[in-house]
């Protein structure tokens, strides 16, 4: 890097940052690039004209503008100042120094070699100052640069673990508040059921007609045990990503083969085929956690299957590029595109009449985020059945 590209980021850090102290580096570059032209020209007599009056009138406005936005910084305008020194004069009077400035050193390298081939050098100490001259004029400030690539690095870095911060934390609002809508409305049922039936029972008790109560008490009673799945289930997921295991090498046949095992029996469909694929990776994570998604996407691809008179549950792996994508397949019902990401949501249930809470695939998306990966569904639509992918970090 020339070290008048050195000169332009000291004043775009001092624009970027305020610190005045990046105009005192630019003065002493400056100081140091005039000194080591000095002592290069003593040495290396030019055969060409150092500079012409173009060259000179570039340098001027060069230094004219990096000398105004260092003004504009110590006034606090530097978004002015960086709009300076990024404006397309500025950008064309570099360009064109920044050659001039090459050129200039290529001809002294010219000579530097004319001269070594004539022997015009009578000592060896001769030559190397001059090489080291020349080092001075195109790295001089070699350690200053480093500082302010470290410097840069670690400011961009912060900016982006900023920016990611912040929209991680709108994501979160936006999720809190989604949250807090759909407990809202969906733990009003079972209230409204409660709240209901104990007026009717009032009067039942009142009119001593014993199989009314017992029909009111029923209907309390499912909506009370409503409630405490809901609340149970909202419980557990507020723990994922709080309240993990160690994380660990897991086998998902094995997870798979658990999953299997804890729901049968569950599920009036008979003869449902379950295949598991051998090639299964091994993950790494939660182990509880992970034996949770499988358990939920079995049970949901089972639940879902319909009057699929050879039903068929299929676990897999596949790789999509350098994407490893677990599936669990069924031959079930199937969903409508339009509903593909509705289904993920809290209490979203496209079946009112089955059974559960509509949790499940919430949690299951919760689980698969925490672990750096993501979940979606392929499916044609309505008897095409569906596929369940996920993936890991």
């Amino acid at each position: 890097m020339h070290i008048d590209e050195v000169l332009t980021m000291s004043a775009k850090m001092c624009a970027a940052t305020g610190n005045m102290r990046w105009k005192q580096r630019y003065d002493d570059h400056v100081k140091k690039l005039d000194r080591s032209i000095q002592e290069a020209e003593v040495l290396i007599p030019l055969s060409e004209p150092q500079t012409s009056e173009e060259i000179s009138a570039v340098n001027d406005r060069l230094v004219a503008m990096e000398q105004q936005a260092f003004r504009l910084a110590a006034q606090g305008l530097r978004q002015e100042a960086m709009a300076l020194l990024e404006s397309g004069q500025y950008q064309l009077d570099k360009q064109k120094y920044s050659k001039a400035t090459q050129d200039r050193v290529d001809a002294m390298l010219q000579d530097v070699q004319a001269s070594l081939s004539k022997e015009r050098w009578q000592s060896r100490s001769t030559i190397a100052g001059a090489i080291v001259v020349l080092c001075l004029i195109l790295g001089s400030c070699s350690i200053s640069l480093t500082v302010m690539r470290q410097h840069l690095t670690r400011r961009k870095r912060t900016e982006q673990e900023q920016e990611r911060l912040i929209a991680d934390l709108a994501n979160k609002n936006a999720e809190l508040e989604r949250f807090t809508y759909t407990v809202s409305h969906d733990l009003k049922g079972p209230l409204i059921t409660i709240i209901g039936h104990l007026g009717v029972l009032k009067e039942d008790i009142a009119a001593n007609d014993a199989e009314q109560i017992n029909e009111d008490l029923t209907w309390i009673s499912d909506a009370a045990h409503k409630m405490h799945r809901l609340l149970t289930e909202l419980l557990e997921m507020s723990r994922i990503g709080r309240l993990t295991n160690p994380p660990e090498s897991v086998a998902l046949a094995d997870l798979t083969h658990e999953a299997v095992e804890s729901i049968s029996g569950q599920f009036p469909q008979p003869g449902v085929r379950i295949d598991v694929a051998a090639d299964l990776p091994v993950l790494r994570g939660d182990r509880t956690r992970l034996r949770e998604v499988m358990q939920n996407l079995i049970e949901n691809a089972i639940k879902y299957m319909g009057d699929q008179p050879q039903p068929r549950v299929e676990i897999g792996v596949r790789q999509d590029g350098q994407e490893t994508v677990c599936y669990v397949r069924d031959n079930g019902l199937g969903i409508e595109p339009r509903y593909h990401d509705r289904i993920f949501g809290l209490f979203e249930k496209l079946d009112q009449q089955t059974e559960g809470t509509g949790v499940g695939l919430a949690l299951v998306k919760r689980i698969v985020e925490v672990h750096g990966g993501r979940i979606w569904v392929e499916s044609d639509g309505a008897g095409q059945g569906s596929t369940f992918c996920f993936t890991l970090s």
